[in-house]
């Protein structure tokens, strides 16, 4: 399978929106809620 054909300006904005979003989970202390959501396809428990 070929790999898709991008341009650079859709990598720059890849780039920064993973910036962004990698800020936001550190800043917000988001990481073990999406850690949690990324191991397992259950809702995240309450406790």
């Amino acid at each position: 399978m070929e790999e898709p054909v991008v341009d650079e300006e859709y990598l720059k904005e890849m780039t920064m929106a993973r910036r962004e979003l990698g800020a936001f989970i550190t800043n917000n202390k988001r990481a073990p809620l999406m850690l949690q959501l990324s191991d397992s396809n259950e809702p995240p428990r309450t406790e």
